[in-house]
Order: structure tokens, then C-alpha cells, then sequence
């Protein structure tokens, strides 16, 4: 019992640090800030163009480089979209679309839910493996099975 909770656990915190991780540390590492209201506006543009439907927008604070990154991190109902300031600034209105159509997709496809479980699930397999709940005597056909 208490090895089928330290799978289980596991694989939660693996699904956790794929699906949440990004999240954290882009909002604690990045330098960041609330858009103003005319880039609020270009921005709530962009999306609905783009088909993007997010619950928050940050800036990122690039500092004079030509760093163009579109990024939407999160779990469902709780999507922030991470945008530089150059791509706001510089950038041609169809590059802009283009770039959070292309987030959109990934978005609507669950991508990085997919993802997620993707990681806990090898993770997972592999504590399986170190904790003997799948023996591995027979080398890799062992996981093949599983």
C-alpha cells in the first residue's frame, strides 16, 4: 500500500512540475508587468483574432533586445500569456496573429497537459522499476510490456 502512494505521488508531482513549473518560473524569474491600457487593447485585437482566450496577460521586459516569445503556461481557467515587449512594439499585426494563432492551437490541443502526463507516466514507470513494482530482470522488455 504505501508503494502504490509513493507511485501515485510520484506521478502527481511529476504531472505538477511539467504542468505548473513553467507557470512559477516564468512569473518569478522574468522581469514582468501588467500591460497598459492601448497595449491591453492591441493585445484583447490580437487574440480575439487569433482565436487565444486566456485569463491574464504579462509583459515581459526584454530590455532594448529583439526577443520575440509567445508563451500561454498554466493549467485550464488559470492560462496566463506571456508576451515581449518587443512583439508588441515591433513587430507587423500578421507576424502577431500568426504567433498566437500558433499558441492558440497549442492551447486548444492540450498540449502541455498531454505532455504532463506523458512525463508522469515514464516517471512514474521509472519508480515503478526502482521500487521493484515491475521487475526489470528481463531488461527493457519488461517496460515494453508495461
Amino acid at each position: 500500500m504505501l508503494t502504490a502512494a509513493f507511485l501515485v505521488s510520484v506521478g502527481v508531482v511529476a504531472f505538477l512540475a511539467v504542468e505548473v513549473g513553467p507557470l512559477i518560473v516564468n512569473d518569478r524569474f522574468r522581469e514582468l508587468r501588467e500591460p497598459t491600457d492601448p497595449e491591453r487593447a492591441a493585445l484583447d485585437a490580437l487574440r480575439e483574432a487569433a482565436g487565444l482566450d486566456v485569463d491574464r496577460v504579462a509583459i515581459v521586459e526584454t530590455s532594448g533586445s529583439e526577443s520575440v516569445d509567445v508563451a500561454v503556461r498554466g493549467p485550464p481557467r488559470r492560462r496566463v500569456l506571456f508576451v515581449t515587449d518587443y512583439e508588441l512594439d515591433e513587430l507587423d499585426e500578421d507576424v502577431a496573429i500568426g504567433l498566437l494563432a500558433a499558441e492558440s492551437g497549442r492551447v486548444d490541443a492540450y498540449y502541455g497537459e498531454f505532455r504532463a502526463v506523458a512525463v508522469a507516466a515514464v516517471v512514474g514507470l521509472l519508480a515503478a522499476i526502482v521500487t521493484t513494482v515491475v521487475p526489470f530482470g528481463s531488461g527493457f522488455t519488461a517496460v515494453i510490456a508495461v
